[in-house]
């Protein structure tokens, strides 16, 4: 399917709003193709092996690797398929409007989407219990950003591309945590199956509708299209991440409205959630050192969050580090404004690059939690 440059974006794929009832049948799924395949590795005792395969699947041709398992391959082939309603004018359209916002996309990863998902009193338990999101901060950060600038590039989709086999590692990675909690007694029946739809669905809107919005709260005017374009590459990825398409939605208005349930649903203050975005916080100020004063990266996480999302999950209040948070605000609305597109975008996203090849990261199956 192929949508003109200029047309009205009127042949979306399927959109079904989820009703409460819904949700909570969400809530009680997880992944079945994944979760068998990962079954069948730690039953015969190959999860280990396999991490050794993939650590040669860099691209998505890679993908046919003829030396992966007969059950591995099997579901490569089944769910390495990018789906018949996926467009590529919309999907090259999304992938230059990140390139337009990349530092600030990027940004909105650290300092309101992580801590957004944090807010989600069972879903954080996930998070909490592998360890990992407080004991090397860091490290996720990189993990993080690496899957995001796979699955926005230009080329993400095609068989030079990496979004595809980055997207199908983390779905196995999600699988292997879904298959240790559940057998942790640890794990609480009432907070659903360890990363369940519904969650996915939430996961999925914190690195596609919540970045729009701070785009947004940060001053910069957007493109409708461009915005649903995004919405469209999330929609492509959630189904490599084994989401029900059917509840990804298409435009963002849709995708508002999604969030606002899925955060009555959900979000409530929990000790868990406070732990985890201290530990980002700490990471971030270590991050950028004595290039902001103390109190910006929690006067700008509170900003864009809101006051609250941010009591919720334990942002100090604001000190008078806020004027800086403004005097960013007041610059990008200069800049979106401006007619000559900046190559900002694209020097960053080189940056990036650069520093991620210098300390590659590699999604790996965890062989305990």
């Amino acid at each position: 399917m192929k949508i003109h440059p200029h047309a009205p974006l009127l042949h979306l794929p399927d959109y079904q709003t989820p009703t409460h009832e819904i949700l909570a049948g969400l809530k009680q799924q997880g992944d079945p193709e994944a979760d068998a395949v990962i079954k069948f590795l730690f039953t015969n005792q190959q999860a280990k092996v396999l991490n050794q395969l993939m650590q040669q699947l860099q691209l998505n041709r890679d993908l046919t690797n003829q030396s992966l398992p007969t059950e591995v391959k099997v579901f490569f082939e089944n769910a390495g398929q990018i789906p018949t309603w996926a467009d590529d004018d919309l999907l090259a359209q999304a992938s230059r409007f990140f390139t337009q916002y990349a530092h600030q996309f990027t940004s909105m990863l650290s300092f309101l989407s992580l801590p957004y998902t944090y807010a989600a009193a069972h879903g954080v338990q996930v998070l909490y219990l592998t360890k990992r999101m407080h004991h090397d901060v860091t490290r996720r950060l990189h993990e993080t950003a690496r899957f995001l600038l796979d699955v926005t590039a230009l080329n993400a989709f095609t068989p030079e591309g990496k979004g595809i086999v980055s997207s199908l590692k983390v779905r196995l990675m999600h699988a292997a945590v879904r298959y240790h909690l559940a057998k942790r007694p640890q794990w609480k029946a009432t907070w659903g199956v360890p990363i369940n739809q519904e969650e996915m669905v939430g996961t999925s809107l914190s690195f596609s509708v919540l970045p729009i919005l701070g785009l947004q709260k940060m001053g910069n005017h957007l493109n409708q299209r461009d915005m649903t374009a995004y919405l469209h590459l999330w929609k492509v990825v959630g189904v490599f991440l084994g989401n029900e398409a059917l509840y990804l939605p298409n435009r963002y208005k849709e995708g508002i409205q999604l969030e606002t349930l899925i955060r009555q649903r959900n979000f409530a203050p929990s000790p868990e959630g406070k732990t985890l975005t201290q530990a980002l916080i700490q990471s971030l100020e270590k991050s950028l050192g004595k290039r902001f004063p103390k109190g910006f990266v929690t006067a700008y996480m509170r900003f864009l969050l809101g006051d609250e999302l941010a009591n919720m999950v334990g942002v100090p209040p604001y000190n008078w580090t806020k004027a800086l948070v403004n005097t960013f605000r007041a610059s990008n609305v200069f800049k979106t404004l401006s007619p000559t597109p900046s190559t900002a975008g694209q020097e960053f996203l080189q940056q990036m690059q650069y520093f991620l090849k210098k300390d590659p990261v590699e999604f790996k199956i965890p062989l305990v939690v």
